[in-house]
């Protein structure tokens, strides 16, 4: 998927020299073969990674607010109430995600950076 979408989409967009890659330490994404391909498009600085030299940042909120807040948020929105279907859960999700503001995200992002 690297080599085949997203590495010919950043170049196709141009970005591909200032994107950052982010992974986290699993031991699939570590793999010398991974690594490898990585460094066949991105430098050792501008990947973060547990086998580079920017680490995973340790407890890390996963860097980005769908990871930091949003699945919990839904998740204690939804099992809040009585779900007993599978069309019941899935119209919940679609009710509460389409509920959220744009306030609601930019809140938990400036509340991530005072950490």
């Amino acid at each position: 998927m690297l080599r085949t979408f997203v590495v010919p989409q950043l170049q196709h967009r141009q970005c591909l020299t200032s994107t950052i890659f982010m992974q986290d330490g699993a031991p699939s994404h570590i793999h010398r073969f991974v690594k490898a391909l990585l460094l066949q498009y991105f430098t050792d600085e501008s990947v973060i990674s547990r086998s580079f030299s920017n680490p995973w940042p340790s407890r890390s909120p996963d860097l980005t607010s769908c990871d930091f807040w949003l699945w919990g948020h839904l998740k204690n929105l939804i099992y809040h109430g009585d779900v007993a279907t599978l069309n019941e859960l899935k119209n919940s999700i679609t009710l509460h995600a389409r509920s959220i503001t744009t306030d609601q995200p930019l809140n938990t992002l400036s509340i991530a950076l005072k950490f």
